[in-house]
């Protein structure tokens, strides 16, 4: 069995929308581009992670999407979430298939392009003794680490995508939470600028990419930046 082994929950592009806030906004097609970016970005740290003898699987949202060849070229095994049921059967789901593979199961998003492999890996080794979520901006969680199996209805008993997720979540678990660095995710133009400025100081090729992508769409209006920086120094 692994020491760890993490599930990086996807969408494939080009089988199911990407990114719906974000597209109402911009586009379907640069909604698109944008995920497109970040998951190279996913990419990039789970090939990272398994050079580190970390297990990484594509957690698929789609079932006939395993088979992808956009999956297949990373070389990294794929599951599939399952269907209905909403996110937290498939937090559910995935968590415990990786308990099955791993001493430490960790769930985590796909649209976090600005994480690197230093800041992942100590909170995956924290996740030894206690639970361990990586919070984000919105009131939600990009990162889920733990060793113990988690009851299906605590998942379940999570109202997801608000700003009282990550409170819900660990008022549910009633038990010792560690907390990591805050991160941004982004389903719309304000939380694309706030992911742009929380860019490591000397980003890879990849997330330049992403951020000459994300900044072109953010040309459009430069305020949207400034209001980025404003949120990640709060």
């Amino acid at each position: 069995m692994s020491t760890a082994a993490v599930g990086i929950f996807v969408r494939t592009p080009g089988w199911s929308a990407t990114k719906k806030r974000l597209a109402k906004q911009i586009g379907g097609y640069a909604a698109t581009c944008a995920y497109e970016l970040s998951l190279d970005c996913m990419v990039e740290i789970a090939q990272n992670l398994v050079s580190r003898d970390i297990d990484v699987y594509w957690a698929v949202a789609e079932e006939e999407a395993r088979r992808d060849p956009y999956w297949i070229a990373t070389g990294l095994p794929t599951i599939f979430t399952g269907s209905g049921g909403g996110l937290g059967n498939r937090l559910s789901r995935i968590y415990n298939r990786l308990l099955k593979r791993a001493d430490i199961a960790v769930l985590l998003g796909s649209d976090i392009p600005q994480l690197t492999c230093e800041q992942l890996k100590p909170a995956i080794w924290k996740a030894e003794e206690e639970l361990v979520v990586g919070p984000a901006n919105d009131g939600g969680f990009y990162m889920f680490a733990g060793t113990r199996p988690i009851p299906r209805r605590l998942w379940n008993s999570v109202e997801y995508s608000t700003c009282h997720t990550l409170e819900q979540l660990i008022t549910a678990l009633n038990s010792p939470v560690v907390k990591v660095e805050v991160q941004p995710d982004f389903d719309d133009l304000a939380s694309l600028a706030e992911v742009v400025e929380a860019m490591p100081a000397q980003p890879s090729q990849t997330q330049l990419e992403f951020i000459d992508y994300a900044k072109e769409l953010l040309g459009r209006d430069d305020q949207l930046l400034r209001l980025g920086s404003a949120r990640n120094q709060r």
